[in-house]
């Protein structure tokens, strides 16, 4: 509101303007005596002093008027929606803005309960806000939901104020958003958020939000899959991340996290630990959220598992140095073929020249032996190296050829190991070569007995199975009847990191000159040639156990 220009003379000011006004007006000379001339100028300067009042009243209305103009034009036009409340709660004013927001002409509102535009319980609260400054608060606001007389609603922000100058209650500013732009946004915002559920649910890779403290504060379903944990063990704990990770994978972990922290993008790969003890692969990538002053607020990833790919990747690396390995042997074990037979060649000639009863003989008999030896590991390599499909398969009985196979294993194994067998498939036939299927058997043996140097027990059985498509599958078989053999020992077992292993030529954990390390190997390729399958199942002092499955051409029910 404007303000006066014109300050109220006050008494002795007034007296002294009038006197000199009336000193400068000219005046007839009195007739009467003094105190006739004393009550004329006392009159006269009274009378001036009324004028200059009236003038000054006069002065004052306009410039209230043209206050009251400016303001009521500030207040009827003003950007902010403004209504001015009686102590009763009604309308007495209001400007341009308010009635278009309450979709009303305001001679429609004047009048009207504020309470009225209101639901019950905005009203409620409204009037404690009312009263408030009706008993003297300096301001009050709150939130309601306004309902015109059009029925538009809408929500707004009520900042009311004490109306100390007109003593009609209390004006207040109303500030809102309308609720149809508001209700445009919430359903934006719902679809939205509907999308983003719909694929982080949905996903197989993990969405998280990082903040800067290290909180993950969001993470989405797929987390509690790959770590086999609740989400929930990371709520406010910044450690709770990184205590998944295997210890060793931990500093590159946090390094890059560093990195994201400082405003980079990361990629790296590590390995994290399941609740049982199963270790998994990872694939992350984060991208830092900066604010608008460029600052790193936050840092948002994607986490993928990539155990599979990486089994994949390790199974073809080792499939491309066995074949190298493969080739090597295959040359190797062919020119050491033709060497070896050349010196049986000879022993036996030298055999023949010699008298049966000379001491050389004797030393004959053992080069020939150790030479014999040396064809079977070359048959073993060959055996390995061999790429092309088998040949030479016939209809085996296999209960005939593990009765036949106890002959040579018995003196093979010591006389501190008990050895057993239960032929449980006396009519089962397999498609396989006799003398191979007692080389698996044979390597088995060994294998079984360096395990037990103490002694111990060594089954060896045979069984008819059934395998439908779910069993078959893993096992990389068909479906259909199988015959069984397990080889069963009372060893010391394999750990995990030995298992892993123990099929890889000359892999061995024999000391030097004891093993060659293709035993297994053999037995895994022969198996494999006549469409089989081996199944290991072993632990640290508990045993090992042989299962050699192989296709059935018959049997007590085929």
């Amino acid at each position: 509101m404007g303000r006066l220009r014109h300050k109220p003379l006050a008494g002795d000011e007034l007296r002294r303007k009038a006197e000199a006004v009336f000193a400068a007006r000219p005046t007839a000379a009195p007739q009467d005596g003094a105190a006739t001339v004393a009550l004329l100028h006392e009159l006269s300067v009274h009378q001036i002093e009324l004028e200059l009042q009236n003038e000054q009243l006069q002065q004052a209305q306009l410039e209230l008027e043209a206050s009251r103009d400016s303001y009521a034009a500030l207040y009827d036009n003003a950007p902010v929606a403004y209504l001015t409340i009686d102590r009763e709660g009604a309308i007495v004013r209001c400007n341009l803005l308010a009635g278009e927001l309450l979709g009303a002409d305001r001679s429609r509102l004047l009048g009207l309960k504020l309470t009225s535009l209101m639901t019950q319980d905005d009203a409620d609260v409204f009037h404690l806000k009312r009263m408030a400054l009706l008993r003297g608060a300096r301001k009050q606001t709150c939130e309601v939901d306004l309902r015109g007389p059009d029925g538009r609603t809408f929500r707004a922000r009520l900042d009311g104020v004490a109306d100390t100058v007109t003593a009609a209650g209390f004006r207040c500013n109303v500030g809102l958003i309308d609720m149809s732009e508001l209700r445009g946004a919430q359903a934006d915002l719902q679809a939205s958020e509907a999308r983003f559920r719909l694929i982080a649910e949905n996903v197989q890779d993990v969405f998280y939000l990082r903040e800067l403290g290290g909180v993950i504060s969001y993470v989405s379903p797929a987390f509690e899959r790959i770590w086999g944990r609740p989400a929930a063990q990371l709520a406010g704990k910044p450690e709770g991340w990184l205590d998944t990770v295997e210890p060793e994978d931990r500093e590159q972990v946090n390094e890059a996290w560093k990195r994201l922290g400082a405003g980079v993008s990361i990629s790296d790969a590590y390995r994290i630990r399941q609740p049982d003890g199963t270790l998994r692969w990872v694939e992350s990538r984060g991208f830092p959220i900066l604010g608008d002053d460029g600052v790193v607020r936050a840092g948002v990833g994607v986490v993928r598992d990539v155990t599979h790919e990486r089994m994949l990747e390790q199974a073809l690396r080792h499939a491309q140095k066995m074949e190298a390995v493969g080739t090597l042997a295959s040359g190797v074990a062919h020119n050491l073929r033709n060497v070896l037979q050349a010196i049986l060649n000879c022993l036996e000639v030298i055999r023949v020249m010699l008298a049966s009863g000379e001491p050389v003989v004797a030393m004959l008999d053992r080069a020939t032996t150790a030479t014999k030896r040396g064809a079977v590991l070359i048959d073993q390599l060959m055996t390995f190296a061999r790429k092309q499909e088998a040949v030479g398969l016939l209809p085996v009985r296999l209960d005939d050829v593990l009765c036949e196979a106890m002959g040579l294993i018995k003196p093979l194994v010591t006389d501190a190991i008990t050895l057993a067998l239960d032929a449980g498939a006396p009519d089962a036939v397999v498609l396989a070569h006799p003398v191979q299927l007692e080389q698996i058997l044979l390597n088995l043996a060994a294998n079984a007995r360096d395990a037990m140097p103490r002694g111990g027990t060594l089954t060896i059985t045979s069984t008819e199975v059934v395998l439908d498509e779910p069993a078959a599958k893993p096992r990389g078989l068909s479906p259909g009847p199988h015959l069984v053999v397990t080889v069963k020992d009372t060893g010391q077992g394999m750990d995990a990191e030995t298992k892993a292993r123990m099929f890889e030529p000359f892999f061995t954990t024999k000391d030097i000159g004891r093993g060659t390390g293709l035993g297994l190997s053999t037995v895994f390729a022969l198996v494999q040639q006549f469409g089989g399958a081996v199944e290991v199942d072993s632990a640290p002092e508990a045993g090992t156990t042989f299962r050699i499955y192989l296709p059935a051409l018959r049997g007590a029910r085929g």
